[in-house]
């Protein structure tokens, strides 16, 4: 019996790549290096999950493309690039709330919110 290996996602921008320039915005362009210790973290991910990188950027073939040559640039392999949320394990991301059952709590937490920047 083949065993599947659950996924894990990961957003790429903020997440994987610094992105302190802003560079989501144009999908071709990335500039920053990567956040510090994602070579290791994704290393060691892949030998438990599937891991998928999830961008906006990766809606345009250009910008899928640019993120896969980021990738190798930076010895960073992972199992696939999409622009949507599939089903997996986990999500990472730097503008993502955990729902945790409350409606309250949430709203207070969206007024509250914070995106991690890098620098």
């Amino acid at each position: 019996m083949i065993e599947h290996k659950k996924t894990i996602a990961i957003d790429f921008d903020g997440v994987i790549h610094m992105n302190n320039t802003g560079d989501e915005f144009q999908p071709k362009l990335i500039s920053d290096e990567p956040v510090p210790d994602t070579q290791f973290a994704i290393r060691q991910l892949r030998k438990f999950y599937k891991v998928v990188v999830y961008s906006a950027r990766a809606v345009y073939p250009e910008g899928k493309t640019a993120i896969r040559i980021w990738l190798k640039k930076y010895n960073i392999e992972v199992d696939d690039i999409t622009y949507e949320k599939g089903p997996c394990l986990v999500y990472i991301d730097d503008r993502g709330l955990q729902f945790r059952g409350s409606w309250k709590q949430t709203l207070n937490d969206i007024e509250n919110f914070k995106q991690w920047l890098g620098h």
